[in-house]
C-alpha cells in the first residue's frame, strides 16, 4: 500500500518550508480516512506529496515498499487516482465521457475504450448514483452532480488508492452525506483506502474510520474514536473560543455570556435546543438559584416552558416565544 517513513512535508521556495515534520504512516485498505487541520497547515500540500504532485522535502513515500520517485506518472495514475479541488469547467463533454477519461491510464495512447473499460466506467456512474445523467453535459451539471462525476471519474481509474481534497466543499448539507457515504461504501466494497482532507469536521468524525490530525507541523494518525480520546481537537483550536464536546461529537463556541439564568428540564434533548438558544441571546444557564429561572415540562414535541422573574410567573408554548420575552428583559 502507501506509507511515509521519517517524510518532512512542505514545499520549496528559496530553502524547503516544511509544514508537516517526521511523518510515519501508512493508510490502510478498506478504509475511509479524514485529514483534518486549520487553514495552512499543510493538507492539501500532504496530499499532493502522497501523489508525488509535488515531491517530498525528506524522508521516503513508499508505495508497495518501492519508493514512489521510482515509479513513472502513468504507473502512479494506475495505482493512485486524485481528485483536486479544482472546478471543472469543460464543456461539449457528457458525464460518461468524462468518467471514461479515468481510463486513460491503461487506453494506450489513442484512448480507445474496450468492452472492459465501458463496464468500468458504466460502474463507476452507478456507483456514485448518476447512471441516469449519463449523456447529461458536464457544464449543465449542479454542484452536487459534478462533485459525484468526479469521484466517478476516480473510481474509473480502478486503483487501489483514492485521494480527494475537499471533496464535498460548496455543497449542502445533503450532498455532503451523500458524497461521503460514497466514498465509505467504495472503500468496503472494493478493499480501497481512501483519504480526504476536510473542514466538516462533525460529519468526518461521525463517518471516517480513521483520522489524521495536522497541529503544530506533527501528524497523528489513528482510529477515529481513539484519536477523539487522546484530546487533539482541544489543543487544535483556541480553547477560550471553541472547545470539543466529547460527548455530543460537536464543537462549541465558548459563550461570553454574563448574565447567569436557571434552568431545570429534565429532557436532554430539549434541554440542549435552550441551552444553545440561551447561550445566542447572551444568557449563561446555571444550577444554583437566581432572580430569573426557567423550567419545562417533560414533553418533547408538546413542551411548556415557565419564565419566573422576581417571582412572577410566565407560560410559553414556543422557545421562541421564551426567548423574545428573556429580550425584553
Amino acid at each position: 500500500m502507501l506509507k511515509l517513513l521519517h517524510a518532512n512535508i512542505g514545499y520549496l521556495s528559496k530553502q524547503n518550508h516544511v509544514l508537516i515534520e517526521n511523518v510515519n504512516v501508512e493508510l490502510k485498505p478498506g478504509s475511509t480516512t479524514a485529514l483534518i487541520g486549520i487553514n495552512g497547515s499543510g493538507k492539501s500540500t500532504f496530499l499532493k506529496t502522497l501523489c508525488r504532485i509535488i515531491p517530498v522535502l525528506s524522508g521516503e513515500v513508499y508505495l508497495e515498499n518501492i519508493p514512489i520517485s521510482k515509479f513513472s506518472a502513468l504507473e502512479i495514475a494506475k495505482k493512485i487516482a486524485f481528485v483536486s479541488t479544482d472546478i471543472i469547467k469543460t464543456k461539449h463533454l457528457t458525464a460518461y465521457e468524462l468518467t471514461a477519461l479515468g481510463r486513460f491510464p491503461f487506453t494506450g495512447k489513442f484512448g480507445i475504450l474496450n468492452a472492459e473499460d465501458h463496464n468500468i466506467v458504466e460502474n463507476s456512474l452507478k456507483l456514485v448514483g448518476i447512471s441516469n445523467l449519463r449523456n447529461k453535459f458536464v457544464d449543465k451539471m449542479s454542484d452536487g452532480e459534478r462533485q459525484r462525476l468526479m469521484i466517478a471519474r476516480a473510481l474509473a481509474q480502478d486503483t487501489d488508492i483514492l485521494m480527494l481534497d475537499e471533496p464535498a466543499s460548496f455543497l449542502d448539507l445533503e450532498n455532503k452525506y451523500l458524497v461521503y457515504d460514497i466514498l465509505k461504501s467504495a472503500a468496503k466494497r472494493e478493499n480501497k483506502a481512501i483519504l480526504y482532507s476536510t473542514h466538516d469536521l462533525n460529519i468526518a468524525l461521525k463517518t471516517a474510520d480513521n483520522l489524521m490530525v495536522i497541529n503544530n507541523k506533527e501528524l497523528l494518525f489513528g482510529n477515529t474514536e481513539d484519536v477523539i480520546l487522546a484530546g487533539i481537537f482541544n489543543s487544535i483550536f483556541d480553547p477560550n473560543k471553541i472547545i470539543f464536546d466529547i460527548e455530543s461529537l460537536d464543537f462549541q463556541i465558548i459563550s461570553t455570556a454574563h448574565t447567569e439564568i436557571t434552568f431545570n428540564c429534565e429532557v436532554s434533548s430539549l434541554s440542549a435546543l435552550i441551552i444553545n438558544a440561551l447561550s445566542r441571546i447572551g444568557y449563561l444557564p446555571v444550577s444554583h438559584k437566581t432572580h430569573l429561572e426557567i423550567s419545562c415540562n417533560t414533553n418533547l414535541h408538546n413542551a411548556t416552558y415557565l419564565l419566573a422573574v422576581g417571582g412572577k410567573l410566565e407560560k410559553f408554548s414556543t422557545v421562541g416565544g421564551l426567548i423574545e420575552a428573556l429580550q425584553k428583559i
